[in-house]
């Protein structure tokens, strides 16, 4: 009893001193038919009682993530910590965690309070009673038949003595033994009484589930997940089935849900809006890995990179450089920067610079930091969206001024609303290596690629051997080099003959006045492009590679 009761102050005691009830550390998880990860080196603390939310496009491993969570899968790799212990391996039943999918998943054939009702009716919850200690009970009339058989020595006062003792344990139970129980019908009926008050839902427990709407379906979901008191509730896209003013309404009501319940809400969705309206932190994530964690305002006011950018809000996103005197240079012209950013990146390095279509201000043809003109304008309730011309480079603003199509504008921008951040690449890399006849293979495919350079001195003889500058042939069979394939050394077409590569279209991000786009083949290998020509998520395409433009260099030297 005294151990029992010892490890669970223990275990209360690492409960108050951890702020965090979840951390996953190095989470990793690969499907057993994929060669890619689904999620990779995945790591994130959330305290207790916050609202996370899981935001990123269809695809990206946030759904994968919450079923680790809740024991629907199991990492491949990595661990997820629950109060400070290892719940990787432990199953979905035995987690205080609750799943609210998106679907609903009700009980047809019930009604409201019966659907709500469900799990208490199964759940079993622990009790301590008092009971007989009989082990003690047992050692002390063994000691009394030990002295009853001694005929040497007078026992009987110690006898008596053990007996009063025995006769005391009967009378006073003292150990105390967990046992389960299901809750009584008394106990259920309150506890669903409860939930429907939060989801403000009383007296519809009689109702049928084919009565309701769309969003009181999800709101006795939501009701039969927290009747449970777990822990976490997990929210897995829960309103992507409702039309846009019932979510827009639900997005409140979850929230304030939250404030009422005081749990943990771990909430996926791939849409920003629900992410910045309700979480107290959000999770962005792209191709099974976090872009950026951090409260709403944080992340759409400081992205850490261009597609953080492009997801959340709108932006105009283009490739900057560098200069001096605390000027960046986009748009072909140099813009004051903000010098909290200009300390971060030495003169003459590319960068990504993003701009909010509401910080740019219209001004006079030459008030402003460059001029264009206005070939596009939408009025959107609150203010009007124009689309201006910088050359060829496109331009969105936000601004209640009402100006007409075609007319020239200047424009500016207050230093501390140009985002500059570092450009992850501007080529692709690859390891490869160089095949019996001096090809280079990469990416699954084969190349006739010059090896030459990568020999100093080096030739091929008549016999079109490659030879050093004594003769003696070099062998480079299977010797591993890297391959630098610059993004605008490929492009990609729709015509399934024009190359042996071939992929989809995973991504694409606008970026002034071209696209950035990623490709997959089938092999999981990615290629990056630039490119004017807008394509769409998914597309089929041949990826065609200017060779003249590709760089070679030997494993550990410098590039």
């Amino acid at each position: 009893m005294a151990k029992k009761n010892q490890e669970v102050l223990e275990q209360e005691q690492v409960q108050e001193e951890n702020p965090y009830i979840i951390e996953l550390i190095d989470v990793c998880k690969k499907f057993p038919d994929s060669d890619s990860y689904a999620v990779e080196n995945f790591n994130l603390k959330i305290k207790k009682g916050e609202f996370v939310t899981f935001l990123g496009p269809s695809g990206c491993g946030k759904t994968t993530t919450l079923r680790m969570i809740a024991g629907f899968e199991l990492p491949t790799s990595g661990i997820i910590n629950l109060n400070g212990r290892d719940i990787s391996l432990l199953p979905p039943y035995k987690r205080p965690i609750n799943t609210v999918f998106q679907r609903y998943a009700l009980f047809a054939h019930l009604n409201i309070y019966n659907n709500i009702a469900f799990g208490l009716k199964l759940k079993k919850i622990p009790y301590d009673v008092q009971v007989v200690d009989k082990a003690a009970i047992k050692d002390r009339q063994a000691e009394i038949k030990s002295l009853k058989a001694d005929k040497e020595n007078d026992n009987s006062s110690r006898i008596a003595e053990l007996n009063s003792e025995i006769a005391e344990l009967k009378a006073n139970p003292s150990l105390t033994v967990t046992k389960f129980r299901h809750y009584t019908k008394a106990e259920i009926s309150e506890k669903v009484k409860n939930a429907l008050k939060v989801v403000d839902l009383e007296g519809f427990e009689k109702r049928d589930i084919s009565t309701l709407s769309g969003g009181q379906q999800q709101r006795i979901a939501i009701a039969r997940a927290i009747v449970n008191e777990p822990e976490i509730l997990l929210l897995d896209e829960p309103l992507g089935a409702l039309d846009l003013k019932m979510r827009k309404e639900m997005q409140l009501e979850l929230k304030e849900m939250h404030k009422k319940i005081g749990i943990t809400f771990i909430y996926v969705t791939h849409d920003q809006e629900e992410a910045l309206t309700m979480s107290d932190t959000i999770v962005v994530m792209n191709d099974g890995e976090i872009q950026q964690v951090g409260k709403p305002k944080e992340i759409y006011d400081e992205p850490n990179n261009a597609f953080v950018a492009d997801f959340i809000g709108e932006s105009n996103i283009y490739t900057g450089t560098m200069a001096k005197d605390n000027k960046v240079r986009f748009l072909n012209k140099y813009w004051d920067a903000d010098p909290v950013d200009f300390g971060k990146f030495p003169v003459n390095e590319k960068v990504d610079v993003v701009v909010r279509p509401e910080d740019i201000i219209l001004t006079k043809p030459g008030n402003g930091t460059v001029d264009g003109i206005i070939s596009s304008k939408i009025f959107k309730g609150m203010h009007y969206e124009y689309i201006i011309l910088v050359g060829k480079a496109e331009v969105v603003v936000q601004s209640t001024a009402e100006l007409e199509e075609g007319s020239t504008v200047g424009l500016k921008v207050d230093p501390v609303n140009i985002q500059i951040m570092k450009k992850p690449f501007v080529s692709n890399f690859y390891d490869g290596y160089i095949s019996r006849n001096y090809n280079v293979e990469f990416a699954g495919s084969e190349f006739d690629l010059d090896i030459l350079p990568l020999f100093p001195g080096a030739k091929y003889n008549e016999e079109e051997t490659l030879v050093d500058e004594n003769g003696n042939e070099i062998d480079v069979e299977n010797l591993e080099i890297n391959v630098e394939v610059p993004f605008d050394a490929i492009t990609i077409s729709d015509d399934p003959n024009a190359s042996d590569i071939h992929g989809n279209i995973i991504s694409l991000i606008y970026i002034g006045d071209h696209y950035e786009i990623m490709v997959r083949t089938e092999d999981d290998e990615d290629f990056i492009l630039s490119t004017p020509d807008l394509w769409n998520e998914n597309d089929s395409v041949s990826v065609i590679i200017d060779l003249e433009k590709v760089h070679l260099s030997r494993k550990g030297a410098k590039k």
